[in-house]
């Protein structure tokens, strides 16, 4: 488990299920009630998606306390990855709305920055190793150089891989490079971390 998840999971609360209809079940473990309710970290209405005549999602509705630890549990083809892909910007819904931390997805600006991903797979260019891989996309996400250097160091070492910090991803076992794809979730700082398959 990586630093971070661990810091994610520190709260204890009550167990909560939802269904989402004919797809994934849902498993929330939310943080102990406050004095004010904490905001959504993520939300959604009637999400639906489908791909040709496979219906991926089904009027999903999801609600995500900020600072809890969240995961969707269900079989091969539940619409897991889709959730994962459209709450990463990377598909667009077919119907529904979606909000991270308030904002709707749309709203670019405001979600700069505030969204680290950890998808199942990802392919790293060859010819940059990892440290300068890492420093590269957090300066996308809008840190300083000087900030996105330390911030890629600071992640290479939560996962243990700051002694592989000059290797290139392709000399990196399997295993490694998946602490690569935690690192560069995590590197930015992000307010909501969504990982896809994050136990592989």
């Amino acid at each position: 488990t990586f630093p971070v998840a661990r810091q994610l999971a520190r709260h204890d609360g009550e167990s909560h299920r939802a269904r989402c209809p004919h797809h994934c079940i849902l498993s929330q473990h939310s943080p102990v009630a406050t004095e004010s309710q904490p905001m959504n970290a993520i939300e959604t209405h009637g999400l639906s998606k489908s791909f040709g005549p496979t219906r991926a999602l089904d009027q999903c509705e999801l609600s995500v306390p900020e600072g809890s630890l969240f995961a969707l549990i269900g079989a091969n083809g539940a619409g897991k990855s889709t959730a994962f892909g459209i709450f990463a910007g990377w598909l667009c819904a077919d119907r529904g709305d979606t909000k991270i931390l308030g904002h709707p997805l749309a709203d670019h600006t405001a979600l700069h920055g505030q969204i680290g991903c950890m998808p199942q797979e990802a392919h790293f260019p060859s010819q940059l190793a990892i440290q300068p891989l890492l420093e590269h996309l957090a300066r996308l996400q809008g840190l300083t150089a000087s900030a996105a250097r330390q911030a890629s160091l600071t992640a290479l070492e939560q996962v243990a891989l700051h002694q592989h910090a000059t290797a290139r991803a392709h000399e990196l076992s399997g295993g490694m490079r998946q602490r690569v794809v935690g690192a560069i979730g995590i590197s930015s700082a992000p307010a909501v971390i969504i990982a896809d398959e994050p136990t592989t």
